[in-house]
């Protein structure tokens, strides 16, 4: 009878912080990491403690102009980034405009 690690399958991670996410893991004790980004989440008003949307295209700028007041909106480079506390504040926001003619990109985070 094969070692319970026979047969198991393969892990791909994906981290940019290699070194220390690999190394927890290894340890078996991942508090530490995900402490961190609870921090960094709650900090940046990232899920779940916020809610993200991206907007792009030729439309972007006249459907940002007519989001709400209840959303956060802010140009980066092409872009515009949009925030709001949680995700049905953000969803009601983004479905209340009309949508302008033109491409429009909308990437809920």
């Amino acid at each position: 009878m094969g070692s319970r690690r026979d047969g198991r399958g393969r892990v791909i991670v994906q981290t940019r912080r290699h070194d220390e996410v690999i190394d927890a893991a290894v340890r078996g004790d991942v508090m530490g990491v995900i402490h961190d980004d609870v921090v960094i989440a709650r900090e940046l008003g990232l899920a779940p403690f916020g809610a993200r949307a991206r907007v792009s295209g030729e439309a972007a700028a006249a459907f940002a102009a007519a989001l709400g007041a209840e959303v956060r909106v802010r140009r980066v480079g092409e872009e515009f980034d949009v925030r709001a506390s949680d995700v049905t504040t953000l969803t009601s926001a983004l479905r209340a405009v009309t949508r302008p003619a033109g491409r429009l990109r909308l990437e809920v985070d």
